[in-house]
């Protein structure tokens, strides 16, 4: 089997790559400004605005989830990146409606971490095991919640290479 990218929904990175673009060039102007068109302060400010342009702004466009024979990759960007074995998945689920917020984040009294950038047809998945995310801060989980446009093959791949289904949950 060949990897199976999962695309997600990334319209909802435009409006911050946009903010992050605007402040970007007024911290520059003011840098500039400040410093009295130093080339070396100017190339410096110009320089950090372009590389966290690029890392926060601009990867998520470059990224998707994966799933591989052995684990399913879930990322958002250059700056989150995890790897789940797809021995520790015991069951995936659908939700109709996830919660109102977006992105990665997780839920502090609960034990579930979200991918995700809609609130709709979102994938979840219980682990056999409860596993730490260093994103996290280190917090235990046993849910993964996220969202992809190719949910159908998602579900066709991890049907037929393990079983698992929304209606069939156990091996």
């Amino acid at each position: 089997m060949t990897d199976i990218v999962l695309r997600y929904n990334k319209g909802a990175f435009l409006p911050p790559l946009i903010l992050l673009l605007v402040g970007m060039v007024f911290l520059d102007l003011i840098v500039l400004l400040s410093f009295g068109f130093d080339l070396a302060s100017s190339l410096a400010a110009i320089l950090a605005s372009a590389i966290l342009v690029l890392t926060v702004g601009i990867s998520p466009f470059l990224t998707d989830h994966a799933l591989t024979d052995d684990e399913l990759v879930l990322r958002q960007g250059w700056l989150f990146r995890s790897a789940i074995p797809r021995s520790e998945i015991r069951s995936v689920s659908l939700l109709e409606r996830g919660p109102r917020r977006t992105g990665v984040f997780f839920d502090f009294k609960g034990t579930s971490i979200y991918v995700t950038t809609q609130r709709h047809n979102l994938i979840r998945l219980t682990l056999r095991n409860p596993r730490r995310f260093n994103w996290a801060l280190g917090k235990k989980t046993d849910q993964i919640v996220f969202d992809s446009l190719d949910q159908r093959a998602f579900l066709r791949a991890m049907e037929s290479a393990t079983g698992l289904t929304p209606a069939n949950p156990a091996q």
